[in-house]
């Protein structure tokens, strides 16, 4: 068993790397994962980046407020990420990719996260509040 504490951890306002990921998983947390296909098929290229979002708060399956009230779709921090990776992509699609829950899975074994990570290129890690790590 390890000292991480996750909780003080993400109230102090860090970013978790790639191995502490899944002590969100071993702690409850229900991670929701998507990929850049689903992001305006037909009309932006996908990259192969993998996108996880997770809520500390959600510790059951059902759709987080981030996903009902698209709040994330207008964070700066995350349309940055997408501009970044998307130049001149129409944020109605990046707001249409948060708020569509066919867009997402919930996960919650590691197994389904190694499974995922493995998938991509670039995966961004992004907490409910924009927050963001690149994991690899």
């Amino acid at each position: 068993m390890n000292d991480f504490d996750l909780k003080k951890y993400l109230a102090e306002g860090k970013l978790l790397k790639e191995d502490q990921a899944s002590d969100l998983i071993n702690d409850g947390v229900v991670l929701y994962v998507s990929d850049d296909s689903k992001l305006a098929p037909g009309f932006v290229e996908p990259k192969n980046i993998g996108f996880i979002v997770y809520d500390t708060s959600v510790k059951i399956i059902q759709s987080p407020l981030w996903m009902l009230k698209g709040t994330l779709a207008k964070n700066q921090k995350v349309i940055d990420i997408f501009n970044d990776n998307y130049p001149n992509t129409d944020s109605n699609y990046v707001a249409t990719f948060f708020t569509n829950p066919k867009n997402w899975k919930a996960i919650n074994s590691e197994d389904e996260l190694n499974s995922f990570m493995s998938k991509y290129s670039k995966v961004y890690l992004i907490n409910h509040n924009g927050d963001s790590s690149k994991l690899k």
